[in-house]
């Protein structure tokens, strides 16, 4: 990364930011951006004698782990810290009330939050087990009120069980937030929890804080980082895109213009989630595909050239998805795992 990639992104807003829930934005919708796609395609079948080809990946291979690892390695939660300190910290004349912090599966948010408050030597407040739940036992409360010293409950989603014996505990938590006596504290929950609480508590919480999602140009900045300064992005991913090869600059804006359009409708296929945007990058990565790789040469370092990467197009690219038998018994287990942020075998059959 030269000096004018790396000005550049010194000058870009933060990476992570959290906002009031009511100004979270989520990526362009996904049908859309397809429905564009499609249209600019037919545009340039009918108009354009001149429209490359799309590129044919031929025989290809998944990265090995090795290689995956290097190139796109497990994000480290910790970076969202400084972010989230900004944004919960206090100004004069607001309420010593907890903030609710509430993020999307796999965007980090308890992670950050255990992060964030062994920082600040915050107590951190492990969910119940699940008898005490249906027990209604108030160890989890009773950790909460006493003393006071500030508190961090990272995952209310694990306080609750939605069952007929199951909501009791979590109310009271609430009610007591209601009542002020909880003191200062964190509450962090993931958004479907959340959701499904608001149905079934009727308080209401005004401070609820969420992780702005990662659009398309965050999400080039953050696998940029991900990748490392030593292995510069274009070198690092060649990307199939419409028989365009990604440029060996290193300048941010002609850098990623192989592989930018996959990024797009890969930020929006994720909802803006950067956990599940990594994982399908890593998904989508392919061993140093031909004919690219015969035009890598100027990569010098072997062990860069090694794990040279490329990515599908995104019509190529098969992501995950529910099986087209899937029905409503599969559709209402899956709903009952993101409620809770999953469950033992037993838990669910209950």
């Amino acid at each position: 990364m030269d000096e004018s990639t790396a000005r550049s992104d010194e000058e870009a807003p933060s990476l992570w930011s959290y906002v009031p829930v009511e100004e979270h934005v989520s990526p362009d919708d996904e049908v859309a951006q397809r429905i564009r796609a499609r249209l600019a395609d037919l545009w340039s079948a009918m108009f354009d004698d001149d429209a490359p080809e799309k590129a044919d990946v031929g025989d290809v291979e998944p990265c090995p782990d090795e290689c995956l690892n290097r190139v796109a390695p497990e994000p480290d939660w910790r970076d969202a810290v400084p972010a989230l300190n900004e944004a919960l910290n206090p100004k004069p004349g607001t309420s010593a009330m907890p903030t609710v912090v509430v993020g999307a599966p796999h965007s980090g948010h308890a992670a950050t939050l255990r992060a964030w408050a062994r920082e600040r030597d915050w107590r951190l407040v492990d969910p119940p087990a699940p008898d005490s739940i249906f027990a209604r036992k108030t160890e989890t409360l009773a950790a909460i009120e006493r003393g006071d010293a500030p508190w961090v409950l990272p995952r209310l989603e694990r306080c609750y069980l939605r069952h007929r014996r199951g909501l009791g505990l979590v109310r009271e938590l609430l009610d007591a937030y209601n009542d002020e006596a909880l003191g200062r504290g964190i509450i962090g929950c993931s958004n479907w929890a959340w959701t499904y609480l608001q149905h079934v508590w009727p308080g209401r919480i005004e401070r609820v804080l969420t992780p702005q999602s990662f659009e398309v140009d965050r999400l080039i900045r953050w696998f940029r980082q991900l990748a490392g300064e030593e292995r510069p992005f274009a070198r690092t991913f060649l990307a199939f895109d419409d028989a365009t090869e990604a440029s060996s600059s290193s300048q941010a804006t002609s850098e990623t213009r192989g592989v930018r359009p996959f990024l797009s409708h890969l930020a929006t296929y994720s909802r803006g989630i950067p956990g599940v945007a990594w994982s399908l990058w890593r998904r989508s990565l392919i061993q140093n595909p031909e004919p690219l790789s015969s035009k890598s040469s100027d990569v010098d370092d072997p062990e860069t050239l090694e794990c040279i990467a490329g990515a599908y197009t995104w019509s190529q690219f098969e992501p995950p998805s529910m099986p087209g038998k899937a029905g409503r018994d599969e559709w209402f287990v899956l709903h009952t795992l993101l409620l809770h942020g999953g469950l033992t075998a037993d838990l669910l059959d209950r």
